[in-house]
């Protein structure tokens, strides 16, 4: 913490609970990241979520296990 923080918290006559919750809320606030639109990245593709289209998958590759000649298609690949 800076001098200026040390003299502000003197002069309040803050007790040592009070500046120890203010400095750990100044060390927080000086450390969060902070985040720029350009650093804001989404991708948009198919959604592994459900729980069906999951399932199908699995079983196609189990399938290929047991059927070498079956060609996977490339989510069961996955």
């Amino acid at each position: 913490m800076d001098q200026s923080w040390i003299d502000s918290q003197i002069d309040t006559a803050a007790d040592a609970d009070s500046a120890r919750r203010a400095a750990f809320e100044a060390l927080a606030t000086r450390s969060a990241p902070t985040i720029r639109a350009e650093q804001v990245r989404v991708e948009i593709g198919d959604s592994h979520d459900d729980p069906a289209l999951r399932a199908r998958q699995m079983g196609e590759a189990l399938y290929a296990r047991i059927n070498p000649r079956h060609d996977l298609s490339e989510p069961a690949r996955r």
